[in-house]
């Protein structure tokens, strides 16, 4: 599973991705991740610790990624609680 599959299961939270074990186009020894970014057309990139800087498609998981809290959903009138 790529970062990027599992980030539309999280609602694009990346929360807790750095240090997770990822293998770049799925071959090759795991690299963990340093930090994430957006870039200047808010599309998201992975940065590992060994310098590369790469689209989420492109990281395949190697190790566990920790489910974390992240913020919630922001209501609008469709996912509105009814009262």
């Amino acid at each position: 599973m790529t970062v990027a599959e599992e980030l539309a299961n999280r609602r694009n939270c990346r929360y807790k991705l750095a240090g997770v074990l990822v293998a770049v186009d799925g071959v090759g020894e795991p690299v963990p991740v340093a930090h994430t970014h957006w870039n200047e057309h808010s599309k998201l990139i992975v940065t590992l610790q060994d310098g590369r800087d790469l689209a989420p498609e492109r990281c395949h998981l190697r190790s566990f990624w920790p489910v974390a809290c992240c913020r919630p959903g922001r209501w609008n009138p469709w996912n509105r609680r009814p009262k």
